[in-house]
This record gives structure tokens, sequence and C-alpha cells, in this order.
């Protein structure tokens, strides 16, 4: 017996309200009870135990075909995420692997690949469906390794708004996706942003390079939802450096100013508004005053100063390398 069948009886069941059940077609029939043909399998009915008027019967039929097609589409949909999974994998194996057929029949126009990570092995079937609607039903979603998930959205569903560049879009639908998954979801992920792809040959590239900027995300930027692949040149060349190489340069420094939090978040804070006191303060939600004073306090302390040129580069060096040590406490 089908396993669709009896999730249908199930759920008509909680509907009429009557007992459902699944039976060969042609079997002796109660004359009190209602007899539907399941859609495509000859062999099978469904037996409501109660009578339906005419309404209530061509209602139930329409619910039937609806449930028959959604089923068709996810698999339809199932096997096409599989493939083009199974293709990338490859890919990462053999650059020269060929792009699927009906992956390069399909339009393209843009497609922008989001890289989802997340803390649960796989995402549900029911988290699947919140995000292909969440995303209008235009995206594809391709789960990969485990934890991570691959969607592939157009970019005409990004960018909307003339007026802002297509970057700020891009990190517009990254926070969204994080917030869905938050709220619909009850999901805590991390999401990697890339821009627009306009040919599949293009995507095990994309993949990779996403890859590659969510381990260096995790690695100086832990406390970041959102992460873009193109903006992380310093990171890259500080991934190189030895962990020991680090340590040692790290106690060559006068006070370890890292470690005080309120010291880090400022400083995090004003590099990221590009020295700008004013907006620093804002996002603090501190006075301009408060915060020159902790600018003024490191000084002292250490001689650097946050608004010198060398001084910042070294200082927010240090943060960088010192981010993973500073998110786990």
């Amino acid at each position: 017996m089908n396993q669709k069948w009896v999730s249908w009886a199930l759920r008509l069941r909680q509907m009429l309200g009557a007992e459902v059940r699944i039976v060969r077609t042609g079997e002796a029939r109660n004359t009190q009870h209602a007899y539907l043909p399941i859609p495509e399998a000859e062999w099978w009915s469904l037996e409501i135990a109660a009578p339906l008027t005419e309404r209530e019967r061509k209602l139930v039929t329409a619910l039937l075909t609806e449930w028959t097609h959604e089923n068709e589409s996810s698999a339809k949909r199932e096997g096409f995420a599989e493939r083009i999974a199974r293709w990338l994998h490859d890919a990462e194996r053999d650059p020269d692997t060929p792009v699927p057929i009906e992956l390069s029949e399909r339009d393209w126009e843009g497609r922008v690949p989001l890289l989802v990570m997340h803390a649960k092995a796989a995402f549900p079937p029911a988290a699947l469906a919140v995000l292909e609607s969440y995303f209008e039903r235009q995206a594809w979603l391709v789960p990969m390794r485990e934890r991570e998930l691959l969607v592939l959205v157009p970019a005409s569903l990004i960018q909307t708004d003339e007026e802002t560049t297509l970057t700020e879009e891009l990190y517009r639908a990254g926070e969204g996706l994080v917030e869905v998954a938050a709220a619909e979801i009850g999901e805590t992920v991390t999401v990697v942003i890339h821009p627009p792809l306009f040919d599949p040959d293009q995507l095990p590239v994309a993949v990779k390079e996403l890859r590659a900027a969510w381990r260096l995300g995790r690695r100086f930027h832990p406390q970041r939802a959102v992460i873009a692949t193109w903006n992380a040149r310093m990171e890259r060349l500080l991934m190189e450096i030895p962990d020991d190489a680090v340590r040692q340069w790290l106690t060559q420094s006068p006070t370890p100013f890292w470690e005080d939090g309120e010291l880090r978040e400022t400083l995090t804070a004003l590099f990221r508004h590009n020295l700008n006191l004013s907006e620093t303060a804002r996002a603090l939600y501190v006075h301009r005053n408060t915060l020159l004073y902790r600018l003024e306090r490191l000084k002292q302390e250490t001689g650097l100063d946050a608004r010198r040129f060398e001084d910042a580069v070294y200082i927010y060096t240090v943060l960088l390398l010192t981010a993973t040590e500073a998110h786990e406490e």
C-alpha cells in the first residue's frame, strides 16, 4: 500500500471527522459509506465511513487530485536537486565534468547562489517548503553536504529596488533568509552570498568560493550571520599564517586589549563604520563622549590610537586573529 495514500486518509479523517480506510475497488460495500477512487490507482479506493453530499464528494475529489500533483511536483523537484548536487560533487573532483543538459536548458537569467549553513544535518521537507514559499517558488533548493543547502535565486527576485545597489540587495536577501529560518523554522543559520551567475558553467567555481568564504567567516567573523564572497582579501592572507606564529606575534603586544569585551565591541563597531565616530556611537547606543573616553583609555593603556592609520591596521589585524577565541568566551 502506498504511504502517501495512508497520509491522505489521515488528512481526510481529520477534515471530515469520519473514519477513512483504503480498500480494494469493487469490494463489498457499506451502503452508508462513501467510496471515492484514488487518482491514477485503478484497484484502490478510499472508504469514508459517512455519507457525503455531492458537493462534499466533488471537494474531496478535487483535494485528492491536487495532492496527487503535489507529490508529482515534489518528486520532480527532488530529482532535479539531487542531480545538481551530484554534478557539483563530480565537478569538484573533475572540473571538465559537463553540465547536465536539463540544467543548461533552464533559464538562468542571472541566478544568485546562496549557501545556507545550518546546525541540523539536513533541512526537513517542511523547512524546505517554507524556503520555497519565501522565494515565491522560483528558487532552486539543492541540499549539498551535511549542514549545507545551496539556494539558487533569480537575480530579478532579489534586486527589486532601483535606488539600492546590488550589493545592498544581496545583503538584504541574506539577512531576510536568516530571519525566516529563525522565525519560521526555528533554525539559526549563516548565509554566504555571491554575485549573480549567468551560466551554469560558473556554478562549480562559485560553490568553491562560497565554501571558502564560509571558512573565512567562521574563523575571522564568527558573529556575522551574513558573509560575502567578495570582501575578505585580508582574511585570506591571515588564514595562511600558522597558529603558532599568531600566538607568538600576539605576545609582543604591550597589553592584551582584545580581551576587554567592551573595548573589543567598541573597536569592532568603529572599524565597521569606517572610523566615523558619530555613526559608531549611534550603533553602540552610547554618547559620543563615551566613545571618545573608551578610545582615550585604549591610548593611555597601550599607546595605540585607533584613529591613527598604522595603529588602526594593527588593532584591526589583532581583532581578526583573536575573533574565534573571543566568540567562544
